[in-house]
């Protein structure tokens, strides 16, 4: 099989930028599959409004998290999420997600 193929092949099997040795390996947690994202794409510009990279958008769920559990919320409890600005909806969930809560959207 020429490598072109191959390579066709390969792209057919990943889901968006995430690739089949990613999904197909189970993670623990939705924390790992975000770090993994972090790290690889951590430079690139995800909300191009607000020159929000990967990285940042990252500290931002991470500073979130540490905010919730700062005023008395466990893992596995469940959290309504209210309709927020954008991207700040987006962040409170990825925090609610990374801190093992469960989201419940209003």
């Amino acid at each position: 099989m020429n490598m072109e193929l191959k390579k066709r092949i390969y792209n057919a099997q990943c889901i968006g930028n995430v690739e089949p040795i990613e999904y197909m390996t189970p993670y623990p947690s939705i924390r790992s599959v975000i770090e993994g994202q972090i790290i690889k794409f951590s430079d690139k510009v995800i909300f191009q409004d607000l020159k929000i990279t990967n990285s940042m958008f990252y500290s931002f769920i991470q500073q979130t998290s540490n905010w919730l559990q700062d005023i008395g919320l466990e893992p596995q409890q469940r959290i309504i999420i209210p309709k927020l600005r954008f991207p700040e909806t987006e962040i409170l969930l990825f925090s609610v997600w990374n801190m093992g809560c469960v989201a419940v959207l209003s």
